[in-house]
């Protein structure tokens, strides 16, 4: 290693990122007005386990802001199933996106915005401007008269927006070689076998990006069969789908984009990550911030959850990774069949409950429930399930099909009511499955969920219910996501939206009982981390000011209580 400052041989380096040199401490005190932009508290190491990845570069508190990226390269994530409808049923297309930011546009009509040179919809002239677009597809389509609506073909029409990633990597490789290069260091096979299906699509849609364009822009764009495989793997195994929620109906998409980031990809995945990320990541420049969550020490991996659910077991999340990401996750989590002493996955076992029923002491409530003896072999019909108190073992035939059942049914619990959820946790927490399983953890969130939209001829408003629901999702959290976390935070904040209104029409009332009392103050213990979660990912929220608002509103109400002082 060479001296940054004098190119002699260097002695020391630089202790926050280690990747920067010097022969002296006034060489390093020289150079870091020049090195500090390029400073990190991450730096890059790699390991047959992990691959390339991230740790951290020092002790690092948490809150610490690690990355904050724009994506290399992202493209439009078609309305694959709005598609596909249109080519089976011969309907009309109806809605297509702004293929420069991602909005959702409704085609129906003469009144959505055209590109003047590609004919493709866009949101309006500014986005028909930006290089994004103009410097890639629009060229492309323009000279091959790809023009909208696209052909309807058998072979996967729904794949524009592959063929939009496959021209942009393309000049991305012609105009900017050093960053395609980089590109190209991401990894781009996958860790466990692709089954037929995926393979079969990868290629049908190669096949359709070929018969749309010719292969004549293609050949422009030295894009062989071969080299867009490589690409469509790249995007597979690092890209992230971006969406963004309308601003008065969360469960409404109105903008979504397939985007690549060189570094946030290197993050290693925990099912019980360390670091928390950007949840909503808007537009136009869907810059991603990552966060450490808790502390983490020095040389420790620096880890975010590739896939959103929290509450789901080790066998559904393993499934969802090796589908989207084609690896096994060997986190702590994953590996222990406890799931970190939370038994999210744990059955009860029958012998031990007949005991229990015939009132035989057991001081560890934990006692007495099964789980998988290997949790990674999740579609192994061998695998045994042992209990943790008796001993004896079961095969996996007689515990799986009673978990897939009832998690088919909680799964479609929104559209049931809070009595049916209700039902199910009083039928089967104890009885089938561990108290803290993840089947009963959904729908102790469907029942919270539900009192934000009340039913018709629901029961009134029980606030020792939702504090009891809220705090057993709570206390499971704080081992499977803690900190700092975009799960814990919305928890707390649904939990004090629900109480607050109903306790503070108390706080008029002549006599405060104790327990009221508490109730504010545990109102006001949630708060804080909440609003601190907002702050710190205020950039990256669209709601963060008018939430800390109201929040903070709420934090001062209760403040202003004479009788918590």
């Amino acid at each position: 290693m060479e001296c940054e400052v004098c190119k002699k041989p260097s002695n020391q380096e630089c202790s926050a990122c280690h990747s920067a040199n010097y022969c002296s401490q006034g060489h390093q005190r020289k150079h870091w007005q020049v090195h500090k932009k390029d400073c990190t508290p991450i730096v890059l190491r790699e390991s047959p386990a992990l691959g390339r990845h991230w740790v951290a570069s020092r002790n690092l508190k948490a809150g610490t802001l690690i990355l904050k990226e724009s994506p290399i390269l992202r493209s439009p994530a078609w309305p694959t199933s709005n598609f596909g409808m249109w080519v089976a049923n011969e309907n009309p297309l109806e809605k297509a996106q702004c293929l420069t930011c991602g909005v959702f546009l409704s085609v129906v009509g003469n009144d959505v915005y055209r590109c003047s040179k590609c004919t493709w919809p866009l949101c309006g002239p500014e986005c028909e401007r930006n290089p994004n677009h103009l410097g890639n597809e629009c060229a492309v389509f323009k000279m091959t008269q790809f023009t909208f609506p696209p052909p309807r073909h058998e072979i996967t029409p729904k794949r524009i927006d592959w063929a939009v990633t496959m021209i942009r990597l393309g000049r991305i490789k012609i105009t900017n070689p050093q960053r395609f290069q980089e590109i190209m260091n991401l990894q781009r096979e996958p860790n466990i076998p692709a089954d037929a299906a995926t393979l079969d699509g990868l290629k049908s849609a190669i096949d359709a990006i070929n018969y749309y364009f010719n292969n004549g822009a293609l050949n422009f764009l030295r894009l062989s069969d071969d080299e867009m495989s490589k690409y469509l793997w790249i995007m597979k195994l690092n890209g992230m789908n971006c969406s963004q929620p309308d601003s008065v109906d969360e469960d409404k998409i109105t903008c979504r984009q397939d985007c690549l980031y060189l570094k946030v990809s290197m993050l290693a995945n925990s099912c019980s990550p360390n670091c928390a990320q950007s949840q909503i990541i808007p537009g136009p420049d869907y810059v991603m911030w990552v966060r450490t969550a808790i502390p983490v020490k020095k040389g420790q991996p620096l880890t975010i959850a590739y896939c959103g659910s929290d509450c789901f077991g080790t066998a559904d999340r393993q499934r969802e990774l090796r589908e989207k990401f084609y690896f096994v996750c060997k986190c702590d989590r994953c590996l222990d069949p406890t799931e970190l002493r939370t038994y999210s996955s744990s059955v009860t076992c029958l012998s031990c409950l007949e005991e229990k029923d015939d009132n035989v002491e057991n001081t560890d409530p934990n006692l007495g429930y099964m789980s998988p003896e290997d949790p990674l072999a999740i579609d192994d019909s061998t695998t045994n399930w042992k209990c943790n108190q008796c001993d004896s073992v079961v095969p996996a035939s007689s515990v799986v099909p009673r978990i897939n059942r009832l998690g088919r049914i909680i799964k479609n619990a929104h559209n049931s009511n809070q009595a049916f959820c209700r039902k199910l946790i009083e039928e089967n927490s104890g009885r089938v499955l561990h108290p803290n399983h993840w089947i009963i953890q959904m729908a102790a969130s469907c029942i919270l969920s539900k009192y934000f939209s009340p039913e018709v001829n629901s029961p009134a408003f029980d606030m020792e219910e939702v504090r009891r629901l809220a705090f057993f999702r709570l206390k499971i959290q704080d081992t499977l996501n803690p900190g700092i976390s975009f799960v814990r935070a919305m928890y707390q904040r649904d939990c004090v939206l629900l109480i607050f209104p109903k306790l503070f029409a108390s706080s008029f009332e002549s006599n405060i009982s104790e327990e009221t009392k508490e109730r504010f103050r545990e109102c006001l213990k949630m708060l804080t981390p909440v609003i601190e979660y907002y702050r710190l990912f205020k950039e990256s929220l669209t709601d963060a000011e008018n939430n800390v608002r109201s929040l903070m509103s709420i934090k001062e109400s209760i403040g202003s209580l004479h009788f918590l002082s």
